[in-house]
């Protein structure tokens, strides 16, 4: 049985293929096939907004309402959307690379396959390519207790808290691939507290964290419900990057 059906993803995309000007669209294609962290080096400074690119799928909700919107409230307009039109152009060889990351996935979230064939099954191979040009992963999402049901009506049959929904496609994968991820739990209906949380590769979980910084190239996504709670935490988080160097500043941990 799915874990998610073709219906929920699809649903959770507005227009995938419609341009937008206000939109970017150069993407380094070497990180598509990227198999390797991306995290030396990170820069979590305090950045100028012009200095900061999300790479995200351009969903309605936590993506575009979220990340793109309020990224432009303070500035930031460097937003680079990965659309099912996008992965069609994809030759056959980078559609294959990222059907293996997508296959990793979900194994680590413990869903079923989505068809590759199917429009659902795209979607959910792109997500790959939002993690892999990231230097960091930032989802908004619900976060689902081992054991517990989630919002669609799953139960997580991990030994771990899984993001509820399309969110954890590519946050598995930045997990994956060690890069630092950080899911904002928007609902204590699931087991865990309210709040930002951070994979811990020690303990193999999510663990309570301070609202993350920013790096430069980072992934910004999150679910289609996405609720105030969750905007909030979004706008906390870019007002916690660039805010003035005078104000104290809790960067990240390894």
């Amino acid at each position: 049985t799915k874990e998610l059906t073709d219906e929920e993803i699809v649903s959770a995309i507005t227009n995938p293929g419609k341009k937008n000007e206000n939109i970017t669209s150069n993407v380094n294609k070497n990180e598509i096939l990227s198999n390797e962290a991306s995290v030396t080096n990170v820069n979590y400074e305090l950045h100028n907004p012009s200095e900061l690119t999300n790479h995200s799928g351009g969903a309605k909700g936590g993506d575009m309402q979220g990340w793109d919107a309020i990224g432009r409230e303070f500035g930031v307009t460097n937003h680079n959307h990965y659309t099912v039109a996008y992965y069609d152009k994809l030759t056959e060889q980078e559609k294959t690379e990222l059907d293996k990351q997508y296959l990793e996935t979900v194994r680590f979230l413990g869903r079923g396959v989505i068809s590759k064939d199917t429009y659902a099954g795209k979607l959910v191979r792109r997500d790959m390519i939002q993690a892999n040009n990231g230097e960091s992963v930032y989802g908004v999402t619900e976060l689902i207790k081992p054991g517990v049901k989630g919002r669609k009506g799953y139960n997580n049959k991990m030994s771990y808290s899984v993001p509820e929904g399309g969110t954890g496609y590519a946050t598995a994968r930045g997990i994956l691939l060690n890069k630092p991820t950080y899911i904002f739990n928007q609902s204590d209906k699931y087991g865990n507290e309210i709040g930002w949380y951070k994979w811990d590769n020690n303990v193999k979980d999510f663990v309570k964290t301070d609202i993350p910084i920013l790096s430069k190239n980072f992934t910004g996504i999150g679910s289609q419900e996405v609720n105030e709670l969750g905007l909030q935490a979004i706008r906390d988080v870019y007002k916690n990057s660039l805010k003035d160097e005078e104000n104290s500043l809790s960067l990240p941990t390894e």
